[in-house]
């Protein structure tokens, strides 16, 4: 590339994001075109970076010399692949974490003889009921998000750990894969995750498919790896976006979600009750 790493990096930050907000695969999934939503913040930063082994995340995912290579793989392969397919992915919002990410991706592309191309950045929260869920089109634009996954004539898979069991009556999803809250990658169970996956998507290959992952950072590998596999395959990164509706608790240590919050489960429940079996509260 003709471009110094300095520069490239400069450039990248004046780009904007490629969509506004979840409308884009709201319309994606309405229109049966495969896509790919995944979510790369700060605890995939703290593992890229490679200094910080044996430390660990807010989820108590250690960061391990294999995953930090891994997601570092995944982030490059999956912004050098957007150009020819429906992809996004979403940035922490930290100006040093988004040079890491851009430093990286342009070591990518001169190491490979790439040509001058950017992350298909969104934003961190695309999919997420945060702090301001209050405002009645963020509330309603989630909503449409829910029910056109509920609607998608697609089968579903939910992959993430038995607390969020409750994703699959919030998504109506056709199958739910168990996997450990945290460390399955580094205690050696991906290709189980993975395999399991598969076995899914092979048994009803005769339909298009939706993968909805909140599974921790090495979701990020998993949907890399899969995407490979499965072209047609649409994922979406769900991430902690749905952990209160599904638990009626927060998990972000920082007491948002908490009652009071916009996001709390309360509220939560309100905006969503009408996609939600009648005794959802109960279950």
């Amino acid at each position: 590339m003709n471009i110094s790493r300095e520069d490239y990096i400069n450039k990248a930050l004046q780009r904007p994001y490629i969509a506004e907000d979840a409308l884009t695969i709201i319309e994606k999934l309405k229109n049966g075109e495969p896509f790919i939503f995944a979510k790369f913040g700060d605890a995939e930063w703290n593992s890229m970076t490679l200094t910080n082994i044996n430390n660990h995340c807010l989820d108590n995912d250690v960061y391990t010399y294999e995953n930090g290579i891994e997601l570092r793989k995944a982030l490059c392969e999956l912004a050098d692949r957007a150009s020819n397919e429906n992809i996004y992915l979403a940035r922490w919002h930290t100006e040093d974490v988004i040079k890491f990410y851009y430093g990286l991706f342009y070591d990518y592309l001169v190491n490979n003889n790439k040509e001058e191309k950017y992350i298909p950045w969104v934003h961190f929260h695309f999919v997420y009921p945060d702090e301001h869920f209050c405002d009645e089109n963020r509330k309603k634009l989630l909503y449409n998000l829910v029910q056109a996954i509920q609607d998608a004539p697609l089968f579903k898979i939910v992959i993430s750990n038995i607390k969020n069991k409750k994703h699959q009556l919030i998504f109506k999803s056709d199958a739910f894969i168990e996997v450990p809250e945290c460390n399955w990658f580094r205690d050696g169970l991906y290709n189980d995750v993975k395999n399991a996956l598969i076995e899914h998507l092979e048994k009803n290959k005769d339909k298009k498919a939706l993968l909805l992952t909140s599974v921790g950072m090495c979701g990020r590998i998993l949907i890399n790896d899969i995407t490979k596999l499965y072209p047609n395959l649409s994922v979406i990164d769900i991430g902690s976006a749905f952990d209160i509706l599904s638990r009626k608790y927060p998990t972000r240590s920082w007491g948002e979600g908490l009652e009071g919050f916009p996001n709390c489960y309360k509220n939560q429940l309100e905006c969503f009750k009408d996609l939600l079996p009648p005794n959802y509260d109960e279950l």
